[in-house]
């Protein structure tokens, strides 16, 4: 009989968990338990009496043991309960009788394959093993036969551990080395009441056992010659482990249940955890309320990042689950009808198929089984997606190619932990450009499982005289510079705390360089640019600073001048600044002021004029310069001057554009794609004045024309600031 089992509620016996399947070490670590359990066809019940099973193992989909008994009041003598599992069906398969025995209980099982399994158990003479070679049972003996045995583990045909409890109520082991079982001594005190109550191994000379000692949780651990005590912290109350399973050498669970103090009594679950160097108490998400009882039994790790454990509690019964570093409350499984909660003392997972639990719950007065299995899903991969650079597109040598990328992860997947492109970057940047010839870039979406998915594209980067023959630049509030086609990158200002945003973007004559301007008037140069001067060199303050000599109204837009040896500025209020040779001819402060606020000054092909537009769709002409035409509605966002400067186009927020004088009107984008938070933003031409593109405020571009559709844009690429401008080549 086993000795120091204190009973708990209708489960029978808290230390009826003998259970292990195979080594933890061949599960799958793709595998998940899925989100349901479901009732198998369980052993039948015998008519009128109470059946308790108190473990299962499977070795596994086609292969299961169960081990159980009678309650000794029901029966002055019954067989012990051994039903095998086929993949289908539950068969009885009985033990050995044991000579002189009026009761047979079974306590533990653990099968390496369906040739070799080990059952231990008790009975009123003493504790006794069965083994199982793949067609028959044959009973061995034990050196302590008075002892009472609780679990059993193997890891091979020859290599088995059985704990329990010996005939002085002190902890027990007997190892099994494939012809006889002898006793390895645990380190618990003689004369002090200790048991182990489960035992898992990783390897032969890596075993961990638990149980109780003086009322404390107790945890031993076994160097293939010896078992040592190792310190396991005690929560407040009686606490008792009747779990354990390990899954490497720096990880093992082991669970138990703490007995509430006070007066109103109530047990809690209780879980503790190594991490190759100690233990600690694991949080788990189970509040402790008096007066109520709820019990962890048995828990099977298949790695070191999931685990399931089970027991009973207030709801139908306890599953906790182990995911990703912590504990959740796991899926209930489905009750026999007719009964409304239940406890599973029992689990035991196979690797590539599911968990089986054994379930008791009370019916009609009595105490039913039943099984169910939790199936292990494999999660989908996950994904990585591509959305800059464009598949197959020609770049010139040294040319800025923004990079996008996004991954996700696969259905049923536990999350990703990484996702970085061939830069080794985890954010958008850009692409390598440097060499001629066919290049490759890819992104590795990788997720907590270790599934990886990896995205790949091709590219090809020319020299510079096979380059195309257009391109633009684009430019960010913030200053972030991005070249596409033949326009060259020559820097940006993305990395400078700018005292005001970038307002607009201005090439030199030849593309080979290029000024940004700020809304305080600041003149950024880069390339072969030259630098004429800035409103703050003039020690003029920015618009609303209060000081006395300040801007009326912020800076809007810039111009080079005609001959490129200068340049104009524009503020919300129309007024004018040239620098360099660049020839001031008025103003609309100086005309009493213009209707709507200034977007865009133009200069004319005379070099004696220019443009400046509003946001109501109104021009003014200073100078030389002609009047070709406005719309005189909408919100107009940009314009641009007809490289020949014999007209001008004009930009509307939703994206139509109007072409005056000899700038013709090649078509506007569809007005769906612009709303109030992604305005059209900027018109500017190819070198030639057949064609334009259009940008938005999110970074798509639209060409018509001869503006060629260069690959790459900004759409799919999180910005730091919206595009504001723009300038063709």
């Amino acid at each position: 009989m086993r000795r120091g089992v204190a009973c708990i509620g209708f489960v029978a016996c808290l230390l009826s968990t003998g259970v292990t399947g195979i080594p933890a070490s061949a599960s799958n670590v793709n595998e998940l338990p899925a989100s349901a359990w479901s009732l198998m066809d369980g052993p039948p019940q015998v008519a009128g009496q109470s059946t308790q099973w108190n473990a299962v193992s499977c070795a596994s989909a086609t292969f299961c043991i169960a081990v159980g008994t009678i309650p000794p009041q029901q029966t002055p003598l019954l067989p012990a309960l051994v039903q095998f599992w086929n993949g289908s069906t539950w068969t009885n398969q009985p033990l050995p009788t044991v000579a002189g025995a009026t009761v047979n209980q079974p306590t533990g099982v653990s099968c390496v394959s369906s040739s070799f399994c080990m059952v231990i158990g008790d009975t009123n003479s003493g504790a006794y093993a069965d083994e199982w070679n793949g067609s028959m049972w044959t009973a061995l003996s034990f050196d302590a036969p008075h002892a009472a045995l609780y679990a059993v583990t193997c890891l091979s045909a020859t290599n088995c551990q059985a704990v329990g409890q010996d005939g002085s109520m002190v902890a027990l082991d007997e190892q099994w080395n494939g012809s006889a079982w002898t006793i390895v001594p645990t380190q618990s005190a003689t004369g002090e009441r200790s048991f182990l109550s489960a035992v898992s191994c990783i390897g032969p000379m890596q075993c961990w056992a638990d149980g109780q000692q003086n009322d404390e949780p107790l945890v031993e651990q076994f160097n293939g010659a010896t078992w040592s005590i190792v310190s396991m912290p005690a929560p407040s109350g009686n606490s008792v482990m009747s779990g354990i399973s390990c899954a490497a050498a720096s990880f093992c669970a082991a669970v138990g249940t703490t007995y509430l103090p006070g007066t109103q009594g109530g047990t809690t679950p209780l879980i503790e955890t190594w991490d190759g160097l100690s233990w600690s108490v694991s949080s788990i998400p189970v509040t402790p309320v008096a007066g109520q009882s709820s019990y962890l039994f048995a828990v099977d790790c298949f790695d070191a990042t999931r685990c399931i454990a089970v027991g009973a509690g207030p709801s139908p019964a306890l599953v906790l689950q182990f995911e990703g570093g912590a504990w959740e409350l796991g899926p209930n499984p489905p009750l026999p009808p007719g009964t409304t909660s239940a406890a599973l003392p029992t689990i035991s997972c196979v690797a590539g198929w599911a968990c089986v639990a054994e379930g008791s719950t009370l019916l009609n007065g009595g105490e039913e089984t039943f099984f169910v299995k939790l199936p292990f899903v494999t999660p989908a991969p996950p994904s990585a997606v591509i959305t800059s650079p464009t598949p197959g597109a020609t770049y010139s040598m040294n040319q800025v190619v923004p990079t996008a990328f996004s991954c996700s992860d696969g259905s049923g997947g536990p999350g990703l932990v990484s996702c970085v492109d061939s830069n080794s970057s985890a954010s958008p940047g850009a692409l390598d450009t440097s060499s001629v010839g066919t290049h490759t870039y890819s992104v590795t979406a990788t997720s907590s499982d270790g599934l990886t998915s990896i995205s790949t594209i091709n590219y090809s980067v020319m020299s510079p005289p096979f380059a195309p023959e257009h391109g633009y630049w684009l430019v960010g509030s913030d200053g972030g510079v991005f070249s596409f086609g033949a326009s060259r990158f020559y820097g940006s200002t993305g990395s400078i705390n700018l005292q005001a945003p970038i307002v607009g973007i201005v090439p030199t004559a030849d593309r080979g360089g290029y000024w940004l301007d700020a809304s305080d008037g600041g003149v950024f140069s880069f390339g072969d640019t030259q630098f004429f001067g800035s409103i703050p060199g003039l020690g003029i303050h920015p618009a609303h600073s209060g000081f006395p000599n300040s801007l009326n109204a912020p800076i809007v837009g810039m111009v080079t001048s005609s001959d490129g040896r200068g340049y104009f500025m524009v503020g919300a209020d129309g007024g004018v600044f040239a620098f360099g040779d660049a020839k001031f001819e008025g103003s609309c402060p100086g005309i009493g002021g213009c209707s709507g606020t200034a977007v865009a000054v133009m200069p004319d092909r005379s070099g004696n004029g220019y443009w400046v537009i509003t946001t109501t769709g109104q021009v003014y002409t200073f100078g030389d310069a002609r009047y070709f035409g406005a719309p005189n509605f909408g919100t107009v966002t940009s314009a641009v001057a007809a490289p020949n400067g014999d007209g001008y186009w004009i930009l509307l927020g939703d994206g139509q554009v109007f072409g005056y004088g000899k700038a013709a009107t090649l078509g506007s984008p569809p007005a769906d794609r612009f709303e109030a938070l992604n305005p059209a933003t900027a018109i500017f031409a190819t070198s030639d004045g057949d064609g334009y593109w259009v940008a938005a405020a999110e970074g798509g571009v639209f060409n018509f024309g001869d503006a060629p559709d260069i690959a790459g844009d900004l759409a799919d690429v999180h910005l730091n600031g919206h595009i504001i401008a723009g300038s063709g080549s």
